[in-house]
Order: structure tokens, then sequence, then C-alpha cells
């Protein structure tokens, strides 16, 4: 089965995916997370992927931005051409959003500005003191317009789930309408370590960084 992660940036795709990755059978399932994104494959030197190696592969996962930049080489300057081929070859698409566009864009706005690959995925307070607010409106601007986008996909049929729904509300019934979309039978053991544990939480308080240190 071909399936994707449709998302935006800091919407919880991450947890996400390794969710469902780890429900894959590693020999016969491809699993890519960010296969077009140059930002960061290119700084650790690995291979940012094209359509062509999607050919005749059948089982395959991704999770993949709609950014406009997160698009494969050849199809960079033809946003057509790359949405016609990706609803094309993928059987499976999980729809990806975030409802609070405050937090999302702070998010997104400290971990740009701080440029640290390694960071994307720390658990750490988001100092946000050196950030201008129209440095945070630019990028909340951006994921309102990717949201919109993500929406209109949303229409053709496709599933969309909301980060608040799964990581805070831990609404267990949005991932057991995920599976069942997917076929897969959802190990709850392994729910609880990417969901309900909360240990792939990346943004802490300050009395949360202060408690971890003293331990």
């Amino acid at each position: 089965m071909r399936i994707a992660i449709l998302t935006s940036a800091r919407s919880g795709s991450t947890s996400l995916y390794h969710l469902i990755e780890a429900h894959l059978n590693k020999k016969n399932h491809i699993c890519i997370s960010e296969p077009f994104n140059n930002y960061w494959r290119d700084k650790i030197n690995i291979q940012t992927y094209d359509v062509d190696f999607f050919e005749n592969k059948e089982n395959i996962f991704i999770k993949t931005f709609v950014s406009k930049t997160q698009k494969p080489k050849s199809l960079l300057d033809d946003e057509l051409s790359y949405w016609d081929w990706f609803f094309d070859y993928f059987e499976k698409i999980i729809i990806l959003d975030r409802l609070n566009k405050d937090l999302q864009s702070e998010s997104l706005t400290y971990h740009m500005k701080k440029d640290n690959i390694l960071s994307w995925q720390s658990r750490q307070f988001y100092d946000l003191s050196n950030i201008e607010q129209n440095e945070i409106d630019n990028s909340k601007s951006i994921l309102i317009n990717e949201s919109n986008l993500l929406h209109s996909f949303s229409q053709k049929g496709y599933p969309i789930y909301y980060y608040e729904d799964i990581y805070l509300k831990k609404d267990k019934s949005k991932i057991d309408d995920m599976f069942k979309y997917l076929n897969i039978d959802l190990n709850e053991a392994m729910y609880n370590n990417y969901v309900v544990s909360d240990a792939f939480k990346i943004r802490l308080s300050e009395n949360e960084v202060k408690f971890k240190s003293i331990i």
C-alpha cells in the first residue's frame, strides 16, 4: 500500500509518522520521513528524493509537508503536475493540521531562527525573547495558507485530523478511525508510547525544564 501523511510543520507529524511506521513490516515497506525536504537532508548529506525513486514501488510510506518548497526537484516549479502525481500515486492519504496557529507559528519561527537541525525534535523551552512579533506573524500567514490548502485537499475525500484532538485531548477514536482507514490493527502499547505518554512532546514550560534539570 502507498501511504502518505500530508501536513504542515509543527503539527505532530513526526510522532504520527513513527507510530504508523512502527506498525509496518520494514521488510516489505519503504518508510521515508520528508523525502523532498532538502532543507535538512542536504545539511546532513543524505539523499533528497525525486519522483523517479517512487516508480514501481508498491509498499511505501512517507510524511511530507504541503509547503511550496517541499516538492521533488523535478517538479519544484510545476505545482499542478506535482499534485496530480501525488494524488494519483498514493492510495491512502492522511491529512494532518493544527488548529492553534499562534502556537504553531511560534514553534515554527523559533526553530527556523535557531537553525539547528537537531533541535526540531529535542525537548526544550522555547525562548522567544529574541524573536520579533512580525516574524511570528509572517509564519502564521504562511501556515494559514497551508491550512487552507490542506482543507481543500480534504474535500477530495481524504480524512483530516488535528493535532489538538490527537495529542491534547488524547481522543483515541481519531487514531482508531485513522488505522481503520489504513486497514491496520492498532497496537495499544505503541499508541501509548507515541501519543499518550508525552514522551515525544517537544515544547516544555519553564517549570518543566527546571524540574528536568533537578532530576
